[in-house]
């Protein structure tokens, strides 16, 4: 209600100027959207793998004994640690896209 308002306001005292900003707001939003679809693309991702991460983390601890009686430590480990370098990897390029997108939307609206 308060920006429908202040909307009123804005074009009651200069409707050539509030248009033109809001013109630039739907380009920036329509520029920004992009990026933002990437982003939520690389950040579900992340969530799957670290959800399969915990997962197997716990799955290994609830059937210590059974890992312990094949003698399995070793491989329960490797697949733990791929697991985790996975992840690393991919909220890595999760930061990196974040990064990527607070930095062009600081430069255009800057």
């Amino acid at each position: 209600m308060t920006a429908a308002i202040a909307l009123g306001v804005l074009f009651y005292l200069n409707w050539r100027l509030t248009s033109i900003t809001l013109l630039a707001l739907a380009a920036f939003g329509s520029v920004m959207a992009l990026p933002f679809k990437a982003a939520a693309a690389v950040s579900r991702t992340r969530q799957d793998q670290r959800g399969s991460y915990w997962q197997t983390g716990t799955e290994s601890l609830g059937g210590i004994r059974i890992v312990k009686a094949y003698a399995a430590e070793k491989r329960e480990e490797l697949v733990f640690a791929r697991g985790a370098h996975r992840l690393f990897a991919t909220f890595a390029r999760s930061m990196t896209a974040v990064s990527g997108v607070t930095a062009f939307s600081t430069v255009i609206v800057a």
